[in-house]
């Protein structure tokens, strides 16, 4: 085999050795497209749960379709599809079924007004509330002033969210505001997710006010999405009116997570990344704020900033308790290894073994240690690493990554 390609297996399981879990594949849209024009509710209804999941441009056209062709049933579903991936979007057909005589519709409807977290909606909601002629005082599949209820409620503790930059920045200015800027692209699911349960709840009840909401599409703005280095999706920039980033979060993130940093960030009790960059650079040896500092970049997955941070706290041995030296040293090693650094990885992966033997992380690290002499070509080093491993009590998942290591190894030089 290659070794382009033997490095290739390497840091493709590299990448992977922290989570062994597989996605299951969703249906194409065109298949789904078509089970919802199936005759078994069950599969219709599947269908159109797996397409919200998917979400984005199309998925949207199909339950546009759904409303516009289809019978009260199908009506229903491309309803509550649309309050699922497009709420803001679709704010006219929940404005036009409010009144149905179908309590399936009007339920649907007013579901989805909730899901736009405008507040202009809550005079009609409450007014639905208290006089939705579908009331019944035993149980209700789809209890329409229950659900305005809940929907009132949802709005109330939801931002507002601004889809021009430009309108954002210049409320924030006159506001002197700090704003929220999230960035999504229409078909990936985590950013629906998101919207969906990250911005809601009590710890926004106190905090919706207190910032600008600006979302957008990351597609539809690449320069934009270039000026602020949007490099993972979904991101949540905190930023102020002068447009000086102050924190970030990459990835999917709960609302409890977002919250509580919110407010901590925002009473003081909480310093930002670009405070905490400040400090360090005025304490530079500071081992405490170091350590802080490389959290935050990590989780706004600036990894080459965490990596610098890494490496100043793994120079000052005493700067900081043990564990951070540990773990410092353990992501030091990893990053090393998949920036393709494989000689420096080596050096700092057999000092973390030198100095933690004991550690819970130690076969994972002599599992990158063997993937990064692999990388560096030298495939008698990382064979005899990985057999040492395989003697050991490994998890299952590990040792049938490095039985096909090997195999890929001993295959490869077999064809020599």
């Amino acid at each position: 085999m290659k070794k382009s390609n033997m490095r290739l297996i390497g840091l493709l399981v590299f990448f992977n050795l922290l989570s062994f879990s597989s996605w299951a594949q969703v249906s194409s849209i065109d298949q789904l497209e078509k089970e919802l024009r199936g005759q078994s509710m069950l599969v219709r209804h599947g269908a159109a749960q797996k397409l919200t999941l998917i979400g984005g441009p199309r998925v949207e056209s199909i339950f546009i379709k759904l409303i516009q062709r289809g019978g009260v049933e199908s009506k229903r579903i491309g309803l509550t599809g649309l309050a699922a991936v497009a709420p803001q979007k679709s704010e006219l057909y929940f404005k036009e079924y409010l009144n149905h005589p179908s309590t399936l519709l009007r339920w649907a409807s007013v579901l989805g007004l909730g899901n736009t977290a405008d507040p202009k909606w809550i005079p009609e909601l409450i007014e639905i509330e208290k006089n939705d002629p579908g009331y019944f005082k035993g149980p209700n599949r789809f209890p329409v002033r229950e659900t305005a209820r809940a929907a009132i409620k949802k709005i109330k503790m939801s931002p507002r969210w601004i889809y021009s930059y430009d309108e954002g920045l210049q409320l924030a200015r006159a506001t002197q505001k700090k704003i929220i800027l999230f960035w999504k692209l229409p078909e990936e699911k985590w950013s629906q997710k998101m919207i969906d349960t990250s911005f809601r709840g009590e710890g926004f009840k106190r905090l919706k006010n207190k910032f600008v909401w600006i979302q957008l599409d990351a597609s539809l703005q690449p320069s934009l999405a270039d000026q602020w280095k949007v490099s993972e999706i979904p991101l949540v920039q905190l930023i102020d009116s002068k447009e000086v980033e102050l924190e970030r979060w990459a990835g999917y993130f709960s609302s409890e997570v977002i919250s509580s940093d919110l407010k901590g960030l925002s009473t003081g009790k909480l310093f930002s990344t670009f405070e905490l960059e400040n400090r360090a650079q005025a304490q530079p040896e500071n081992g405490e704020i170091l350590w802080d500092l490389s959290q935050r970049f990590e989780k706004g997955q600036q990894i080459d900033k965490a990596a610098w941070a890494w490496e100043k706290i793994v120079s000052l041995p005493d700067s900081v308790g043990t564990l951070e030296r540990e773990k410092a040293l353990f992501a030091l090693g990893f990053y090393k290894g998949g920036a393709g650094a494989y000689s420096q990885a080596i050096r700092i992966l057999k000092q973390y073994i030198r100095e933690y033997p004991e550690s819970k992380e130690v076969l994972n690290v002599r599992y990158c240690l063997a993937l990064s002499y692999l990388g560096k070509g030298e495939k008698r080093k990382s064979l005899k690493e990985l057999q040492l491993l395989s003697e050991e009590d490994l998890p299952d998942s590990m040792s049938r990554s490095v039985q096909e290591v090997m195999r890929k190894i001993k295959e490869s030089r077999r064809r020599r």
